[in-house]
């Protein structure tokens, strides 16, 4: 496209000089406001914010998750929009993903943004049976979807299922 071309509302280019009054007019009234995530995202975390299903980014502790947990019914939900759209919706356990021993029990994730041993896959996934301590440093399992999301150590999205 060149200097004295643009697009219109139908998506058709076309000729003109933005600098001559009476001139076309840049469609900035038709711009979406979008969030650096939404820009960059997989195509699952997408689905997800369309939806109204978000997802928290970096939190530092597990109470943070805590607070707003999805339901079974949601996640139902999350599973059928997956598969409208022909995408898969993983799951894993903590043991696969975190460098913890799945027979001993003080063995936890210190954090949600804790490194990880293998990050399975770019994209949303779930996983399952991780082991953590609350607030109160009580030992807790929990289920977790999750966007890895331009990180290659730590996973960046979180919710609490």
């Amino acid at each position: 496209m060149r200097s004295k071309e643009f697009i219109n509302e139908d998506d058709n280019i076309v000729k003109g000089d933005f600098s001559l009054k009476g001139g076309p007019k840049p469609q900035i009234q038709n711009a979406k406001k979008t969030s650096i995530a939404q820009a960059f995202g997989s195509e699952g975390y997408n689905i997800l914010i369309d939806n109204g299903i978000k997802l928290i980014e970096k939190p530092s502790y597990w109470s943070d998750l805590e607070r707003k947990p999805i339901g079974e019914v949601t996640l139902q939900k999350i599973k059928k929009l997956f598969q409208q759209h022909g995408l898969d919706l993983p799951s894993f356990e903590a043991w696969e993903i975190y460098a913890i021993d799945p027979d001993n029990p003080n063995s936890v994730v210190p954090g949600p943004l804790s490194s990880i041993e293998n990050m399975p896959l770019k994209g949303v996934f779930i996983i399952r049976d991780l082991p953590y301590k609350d607030d109160e440093g009580n030992i807790k399992i929990g289920n977790f979807i999750v966007d890895s999301q331009g990180a290659n150590r730590y996973i960046r999205f979180w919710r609490k299922i």
